[in-house]
């Protein structure tokens, strides 16, 4: 069984803001695929970890990983754009 990636605060952070700023004037997959060059990680990856935000934001932790930092970056975004969780979700659907 393949190992899970171990996601920073930074990276975190990186993903919610990128889709944050750039959700209104460009398509999803491609934000999804300059992240994926950024960071050096596959795409699947990057979406496996925006599933986890979404279910963390809607109080479903349980097998979820790195906790604390996607608990820092979603607030920091959404305290930094006045975001609430409901259309911090939908920025992250694809």
């Amino acid at each position: 069984m393949k190992r899970q990636r171990e996601w920073s605060y930074d990276e975190d952070l990186l993903v919610i803001s990128t889709f944050s700023k750039r959700y209104k004037s460009d398509q999803w997959a491609d934000i999804l695929l300059d992240l994926t060059k950024e960071i050096k990680t596959s795409k699947a990856s990057i979406r496996a970890r925006i599933k986890s935000y979404n279910a963390f934001m809607l109080g479903r932790t349980d097998g979820l990983q790195d906790i604390e930092s996607m608990d820092l970056a979603i607030k920091e975004v959404m305290s930094n754009q006045s975001l609430s969780k409901s259309k911090m979700s939908y920025i992250l659907e694809p």
